[in-house]
């Protein structure tokens, strides 16, 4: 059982560590913000999304930039009707014009048939003026209300006509009106994708550079005392209490924090030898360590490889994965409280 809870704690270190570094990662990439683009990608094209990228009201800076130069920015996952307006006020002026003062007439009037209201008609006048080349988009527009009968004297459905104009002039849009929900589900699974993806990725990198094949990792909490795994147990448990308190704060400080408590026990046990021989030689990363099990033959640096990659496929469980069996352990060290039966009295 210490086994194993050394184990545990260790591994939720690591996981912690890895949990650090892969947050920091994320934040400079923006790695959430890229996954929700190539979802969007896959359903608008990269034109639509080009157009949100430079939507100074939606899109967000990255960490690293500075000026708006190529892109405003990175469009991070929002509400279908704040997407659906951000593409809207993409559209040409005049289209986008017409579409606004055709959503107010359809707010004033509903489905019953109305004169145009006064937005609607100064739009309308506008168009008339401007309507000139042919080719031009207020000639366009105006032969679409002419071929809906949509005059500044004449009654109209504004409904009918809102929904009519909207499927000519802003069908490219029809995949997001419907399949929003689909976009957010293709969203979470490729970011969960990418996520574990990281997880392991950084993981095995933590096992090969402080040279942690799962095999050392068994060995060495084998050899552990039961006082230490108990305070391993500890600190594995406060430094994951920490890290959930502080939930998605971007805080370099209390990164820097909770990097320093996830190194305490990523170090692992140090078998009675004192906490402050972890930061030796023999535990920090050594550019070396591959060279190292290289030279001692094939096969040692096989089973050296093949050791972590079972080590990182154990962290990429994940920190809520370890300790919850860390706690479950901790729960079946307690011994059982005897309960005396008292004799009734007479």
């Amino acid at each position: 059982m210490n086994t194993l809870l050394a184990i545990a704690a260790w591994m939720l270190g690591l996981s912690l560590l890895v949990q650090v570094v892969q947050d920091v990662w994320k934040f400079f990439t923006n790695s959430k913000a890229r996954s929700f683009e190539a979802a969007l990608t896959d359903l608008l094209g990269p034109s639509l999304v080009g157009r949100l990228q430079q939507d100074r009201r939606l899109a967000v800076r990255g960490p690293m930039q500075f000026r708006r130069v190529g892109r405003a920015g990175y469009v991070l996952p929002a509400a279908q009707d704040e997407l659906m307006r951000a593409l809207e006020n993409a559209a040409p002026q005049w289209h986008l014009g017409l579409l606004r003062a055709l959503q107010q007439q359809r707010a004033i009037s509903g489905t019953a048939e109305a004169l145009p209201a006064r937005p609607l008609r100064d739009v309308i006048r506008g168009i008339e003026a401007s309507a000139i080349p042919e080719a031009s988009a207020p000639f366009e527009l105006l032969q679409f209300l002419k071929s809906v009968g949509v005059t500044p004297g004449t009654p109209f459905n504004a409904d009918r006509v809102y929904k009519e104009y909207w499927t000519n002039y802003f069908a490219h849009l029809l995949p997001l009106a419907q399949n929003y929900p689909q976009l957010i589900r293709n969203f979470e699974y490729a970011y969960e994708r990418k996520n574990l993806k990281q997880s392991f990725v950084i993981g095995f990198l933590v096992a090969l550079l402080f040279n942690l094949p799962f095999h050392q990792v068994y060995e060495r909490a084998a050899a552990t005392p039961p006082a230490e795994a108990m305070k391993m147990a500890a600190d594995a448990a406060a430094a994951y209490a920490r890290a959930e308190h502080a939930g998605d704060a971007e805080d370099v400080q209390e990164l820097r924090v909770q990097l320093d408590q996830a190194l305490t026990v990523a170090c692992g046990p140090t078998n009675g030898r004192g906490r402050d021989s972890c930061y030796s030689i023999d535990y920090l990363p050594d550019p070396n360590v591959l060279i190292a099990h290289y030279n001692q033959g094939t096969w040692s640096f096989l089973r050296f490889l093949f050791g972590c990659l079972l080590t990182a496929l154990l962290i990429s469980f994940g920190a809520p994965f370890w300790n919850d069996l860390l706690s479950g352990l901790g729960r079946t060290r307690v011994p059982a409280k005897k309960t005396t039966k008292t004799e009734p009295e007479e």
